[in-house]
């Protein structure tokens, strides 16, 4: 594992982040299921995409991957075939394909990495229940040997554990050409996430019905050949607080339009005072007053850490709920949340679903465990821009989602050296 030291400082300047990994994930595999040759680009490497690739290798697609595009061949895919895949620590990518591997009627052993065997996979099991569908697993979820096809075409599936279920029931409909039908039994959660499903969708051609909790997908004739991956909400913020806290950030090329979720971290900040301006395509923000606030983050869980950093510098309390699926992301978000915080001094508390931060802490050095997770990482490191000297576990967690992170990071000023 590699460590990091950090230092009080300042960000200053304009940058564009990385590529958004949820819209690659998704334009990646409709590309591959598309049945024609097609030039995904401004695809950012990383390990989450990485295993993606690796899955739509192990499905027979043949593709090529440099200079952030990915060339992806019309290919036979593979159909009734006995076939493994190791989706690394990507839930993502995991929850994606195992509706596709099972549309196409293989038997699949799926396999994973780090926390991601035991990271729930109920709803596809109930689903294989009702169809027939056989499947083999050991004490934790993953290896998972996977047996059959499905035999209906109409799915229930909740909409509060994860909406990663319901984009992999999507992105199956790719795999038939039978019209397929979600029914959502519960509240839906991180609806935006369903929402870039949606879109990237279209775009590839499907007909896509989204109506009282109701997903009609019917797969169409895809036309294109050439799909640009937008840049990323979920890793603007964490630039975006770090502008808020010390310094004057500008991010470019950013859609404000767009179907990520997490762009709604552009409200929360300005409901909590700072001092944001939007462009056409930009977004622009600088060192702020910032009020405690409160945050329902069912829609938005990947943005908990970073917005417990905006509460540490508020003025007042800032409490952040609906967190319960937290706790079974790359680490138990919640309790690695807090602890993060603590690490600086930060005083705070928490539940099952709620952390609660009271702000203006003066910062203490710190030694932050990372738990092996990406947002963990790049949070201490914008907490560290006011602290002493920080000294983070693992900072090479980043790779699953951001590769080029820190070097953004020392670009705009950061200060500090790898150990």
């Amino acid at each position: 594992m590699c460590d990091i030291r950090l230092n009080k400082s300042s960000l200053l300047g304009e940058i564009t982040v990385c590529s958004s990994k949820s819209v690659a994930h998704r334009a990646v595999i409709a590309a591959a299921l598309s049945g024609r040759d097609i030039t995904v680009k401004n695809v950012t490497p990383s390990k989450d995409i990485y295993a993606t690739l690796n899955g739509i290798k192990a499905l027979g697609v043949s593709y090529i991957f440099e200079n952030e595009t990915v060339i992806i061949k019309k290919s036979i895919l593979n159909k009734n075939k006995k076939l493994s895949f190791n989706a690394g620590e990507s839930g993502s990518t995991l929850r994606f394909l195992i509706p596709v591997f099972t549309a196409l009627g293989n038997e699949t052993t799926f396999s994973g990495e780090g926390r991601l065997p035991m990271r729930p996979l109920d709803d596809y099991l109930e689903i294989f229940d009702k169809n027939s569908v056989c499947y083999e697993k050991g004490e934790c979820y993953l290896p998972l040997t996977v047996r059959g096809t499905f035999k209906e075409t109409v799915f229930d599936v909740r909409g509060d554990v994860s909406s990663q279920f319901i984009t992999g029931l999507m992105l199956s409909s790719l795999a038939t050409d039978k019209e397929i039908t979600i029914n959502i039994t519960t509240n839906l959660e991180s609806k935006g996430y369903v929402d870039i499903t949606a879109k990237v969708l279209e775009d590839f051609g499907c007909s896509v019905l989204f109506k009282d909790n109701t997903v009609k997908i019917k797969k169409g004739i895809c036309s294109i050949d050439e799909y640009i991956v937008e840049n990323d909400w979920s890793q603007a913020a964490f630039f975006l607080v770090a502008g808020a806290v010390a310094g004057d950030v500008t991010l470019r090329n950013m859609n404000l339009s767009s179907p990520q979720g997490d762009k709604e971290i552009v409200s929360v900040l300005e409901k909590a005072g700072a001092d944001i301006t939007r462009g056409s395509d930009f977004v622009k923000i600088v060192k702020s007053k910032i009020n405690g606030f409160l945050c329902d983050a069912s829609d938005i869980p990947d943005l908990v850490p970073i917005l417990s950093v905006l509460g540490a510098f508020a003025k007042g309390k800032t409490h952040l709920y609906n967190l319960k699926r937290l706790r079974l992301k790359e680490s138990d978000r919640i309790e690695s949340t807090v602890s993060m915080l603590r690490a600086f001094g930060v005083k705070c508390e928490s539940g099952d679903d709620y952390i609660t931060i009271y702000g203006e802490n003066s910062l203490c050095d710190a030694f932050v465990d990372s738990f092996n997770d990406h947002r963990i990482v790049m949070s201490s490191a914008v907490m560290a821009l006011k602290g002493g000297t920080t000294l983070i576990k693992n900072y090479k967690a980043v790779d699953k989602s951001y590769p080029g992170f820190f070097e953004d990071y020392f670009r705009l000023g950061g200060k500090g050296e790898i150990l």
